[in-house]
């Protein structure tokens, strides 16, 4: 059944032109992974978000809002600004695409990398994690035109996916993103 799961870090909301993100990410019904990232805060920001991913299948750029995990998956990143692809397997550094599965052990793995400058008080971007081949239905994600709806459609369903991607402040009472 559908699990959500809901955390927010304020780590970096220091000083007047501090930053805290939440994150919300939701497992569906239909087999596929809804994650809302927040960030909320004065100023201008460099926002950084990581997908690490399991040794052994390549990311392959599908077009400027997806990557495939070879057969296995597939995420598809929607917002209001711009995000910035960037693709790491085993490169320079620790966060260029490695994985540590036991002490002293390092192993390449895909990473993606998605980044965006903003000077918004609120950005957010939206994710949808869909299963390949065998791991799943294929599902279709789309972007409905000029608009913050996303479709999933599958196997005898459609999810309507509605993020706010304006730039204003999200009242507490207003959702982080709904499905209906």
């Amino acid at each position: 059944r559908d699990a959500w799961a809901v955390g927010a870090h304020d780590g970096y909301d220091r000083g007047p032109e501090g930053v805290t993100h939440r994150r919300a990410a939701w497992l569906r019904d239909g087999g596929y992974v809804i994650v809302c990232d927040e960030f909320v805060g004065q100023g201008t920001h460099d926002l950084e978000v990581n997908f690490q991913f399991a040794p052994g299948a390549p990311l392959l750029v599908a077009n400027d809002a997806a990557v495939a995990c070879g057969d296995v998956a597939a995420l598809h990143w929607f917002a209001g600004i711009p995000w910035a692809a960037e693709l790491a397997d085993g490169g320079d550094g620790p966060a260029a695409g490695w994985i540590a599965p036991s002490l002293g052990v390092k192993q390449a793995a895909p990473r993606l990398t998605l980044r965006c400058r903003s000077d918004a008080p609120r950005t957010a971007l939206l994710t949808v994690l869909v299963p390949r081949g065998e791991a799943g239905p294929a599902l279709d994600v789309r972007r409905e035109a000029d608009s913050a709806t996303v479709v999933v459609k599958g196997p005898g369903f459609t999810d309507l996916v509605t993020a706010s991607f304006g730039d204003h402040e999200r009242r507490d009472d207003e959702a982080l993103v709904e499905v209906r």
